[in-house]
């Protein structure tokens, strides 16, 4: 029998703790669950913010200041909820950082920072409190643990951010390492690696929304809700039969983008629309292919790139002549 769609996204009487709550994405989170009926603890390094996060929404969230940079914090942040609960059924390790500079000037201590914070942190809190997570678990209802990455450890990003691209590239994996590991105890770890959503930490999506937008298929940034239902998505029943995922929330930008930037249409004197140097003309005529083939395009590629591209590389963009499109479409239009 299946579930009714609305118990499908539903947490009622399930209790979450998102680490990094008191602002952006994590606060984008836990809001989502506490809508969605679950009692949800706010663990954020600022104590006074991660109160008034947790006042903000409501009497079903709660504040566990702590600070995640280290072992220790991950060790004080277990105990404090051990002793309000004696279970947890999800797990969202967002807490983070960033850092960008130069390849010749970054410092060790930018690294570290980093790398703390965002990889050796969800592992050992993780690993803390996997009593609360197994005291929640059974076979119909899984516990959950959600890992925030991102696309930056997807693909190459412009910014000079080192230890922030690895550390997410590395958490993506450890998210399947560690699933494949508590799985076994009816644990399904997962991740989502969102792209550009306006925060501190995306201080480029905050303060020029307009720019980054154009860059994203889905022209605009990501928004609350588009967070709050990924991550609601992953740790309710609809969810359960995922392990080890890495879900993108991102517009489109790692899987929708054409490589030379999303297409637009150039129209001609026809109305043409050229999306390619082989297409039809406003009429419905079909424009000649002048671009070489077999080995002499073969050739031409290997000497565009420098050597043999590997098979799974997409060929460069054949040079066009504008001007020669358009003789040809006006000579097959009559224009």
């Amino acid at each position: 029998m299946m579930t009714e769609p609305r118990q499908l996204f539903s947490l009622e009487g399930r209790v979450a703790l998102v680490t990094g709550g008191s602002r952006g994405i994590g606060q984008m989170i836990a809001a989502g669950f506490v809508a969605q009926g679950a009692r949800v603890y706010i663990a954020a390094r600022n104590a006074q913010a991660c109160f008034d996060a947790a006042a903000a929404l409501g009497p079903a969230a709660f504040a566990l200041p702590a600070d995640l940079g280290a072992i220790k914090g991950c060790e004080q942040l277990a105990g404090d909820l051990r002793e309000r609960e004696a279970r947890l059924d999800i797990l969202v390790n967002n807490a983070g950082a960033a850092w960008g500079a130069p390849f010749a000037d970054f410092p060790e201590s930018g690294w570290d920072k980093v790398m703390n914070l965002n990889l050796k942190s969800p592992f050992f809190l993780t690993q803390k409190l996997a009593p609360l997570l197994k005291a929640a678990a059974r076979p119909e209802r899984p516990a959950k643990v959600i890992n925030i990455g991102s696309v930056d450890g997807l693909r190459l990003s412009d910014w000079e951010t080192y230890s922030y691209q690895a550390s997410k590239a590395a958490l993506h994996y450890l998210t399947r390492v560690v699933g494949a590991q508590l799985v076994l105890d009816h644990i399904h770890v997962n991740a989502i690696a969102p792209g550009a959503f306006p925060s501190k930490l995306n201080q480029a999506a905050r303060d020029d929304a307009e720019t980054m937008s154009a860059s994203i298929p889905a022209k605009r940034l990501g928004e609350a809700d588009d967070m709050a239902a990924a991550a609601i998505y992953l740790a309710a029943r609809s969810g359960d039969y995922l392990v080890g995922h890495t879900l993108v929330v991102d517009g489109g930008v790692t899987s929708a983008r054409h490589p030379g930037g999303h297409r637009t249409k150039r129209p001609g004197r026809c109305g043409a629309d050229r999306r390619a140097a082989v297409g039809q003309c406003g009429r419905g005529r079909r424009l000649r292919d002048s671009r070489p083939r077999g080995a002499t395009r073969r050739r031409a590629a290997q000497s565009a790139v420098g050597h043999q591209p590997p098979w799974h590389r997409a060929w460069p963009a054949w040079p066009r002549d504008p001007n020669s499109d358009r003789q040809r479409c006006d000579l097959a239009c009559g224009a």
